[in-house]
């Protein structure tokens, strides 16, 4: 599993592109007592042993990692989150993406795939993804990872070849580790996207309320939230004993979904909410681009980190 090192000052990141262009591991050398932030995947195969968790629903298109959607932080592209029993309607046509997670398509068709390394240096890389078997359309995903010091800087972009035209959405999933601590985060959101019982949008935004509401910078204790919160107010912040870390994203990220089970924490920037495909024109949806060859959707995000 080949991997690349970025360093800028006591900020190093580690990436793996063979296994989805994800970065496996985020450390700031100041934090000595937990340098290492992400959950990566030896960690989370010692976990997945131990609980003997299956691999049933958990696996990238014609991929055998199937634990790819449980470590590091990967790009989700070219959508995000869920898309209900995998199938939507675009330009007067039905379509079916391969389910990956129950009934459901999920994050994308990138996450475990091997994305090709286009240049990289100390400080920088370049990767791409070609979208191939999963996906109706033939385009291209670029990621761009950079360092500098106390701050990663990630670029995202969904290119579409001459002639093809499709929806799309992109966001990263980042798996933090509690690293010992019980972690205090504050998202600026008033509302989320209600869904059902399978974790598909409604439609519907709810008020904030009880442990949805993360406004004041609560602890996250026993909170199990997976919940999709709508027009956040940049940055949004994360507290352990001796760091904090302020996540912020480009405009067209309107949406950031908080997951939280008992192992880590999932802070993940979106360009729409979930199902966002099967939208169907509602803005409350928080609908998907539109990419075409002269229209990329391009969106970025910040992770400074504090050490206190």
């Amino acid at each position: 599993m080949d991997q690349i090192k970025l360093r800028a000052a006591e900020l190093e990141v580690e990436l793996t592109p063979a296994i989805g262009g994800r970065i496996s591991q985020i450390r700031h050398r100041q934090c000595a007592s937990f340098p290492d932030l992400l959950i990566d995947k030896k960690l989370w195969e010692s976990r997945a042993r131990a609980r003997t968790i299956t691999s049933s629903g958990i696996e990238g298109p014609g991929s055998s990692d199937t634990g790819s959607l449980q470590w590091g932080c990967y790009p989700m592209a070219p959508w995000p989150g869920r898309i209900a029993d995998g199938r939507f309607s675009f330009e007067g046509n039905s379509f079916t993406l391969p389910a990956n997670f129950g009934s459901s398509a999920i994050h994308g068709t990138a996450f475990a795939e091997p994305w090709t390394v286009v240049s990289s240096s100390e400080r920088e890389a370049d990767l791409e993804y070609p979208l191939g078997e999963a996906w109706p359309w033939r385009g291209k995903v670029r990621q761009s990872v950079e360092v500098s010091e106390n701050v990663l800087a990630l670029t995202l972009e969904i290119h579409a070849e001459p002639g093809q035209r499709f929806p799309a959405g992109a966001g990263w999933h980042p798996w933090f580790s509690r690293r010992g601590g019980n972690p205090r985060v504050e998202v600026k959101s008033s509302e989320y996207f209600e869904t059902d019982e399978e974790l598909i949008p409604t439609g519907r935004l709810v008020r904030v309320h009880d442990s949805s509401d993360l406004t004041e910078s609560p602890t996250l204790d026993d909170r199990r939230l997976d919940q999709v919160y709508a027009n956040p107010i940049w940055p949004i912040a994360v507290e352990w004993h001796d760091l904090r870390i302020e996540i912020s994203a480009s405009t067209n990220a309107s949406c950031v979904c908080l997951y939280t089970p008992p192992e880590g924490f999932c802070i993940e920037p979106m360009t729409c909410a979930a199902n966002a495909f099967n939208a169907g024109g509602d803005a409350r949806a928080f609908g998907a681009a539109v990419v075409d060859s002269n229209s990329p959707l391009i969106v970025r995000s910040w992770m400074r980190f504090w050490p206190r």
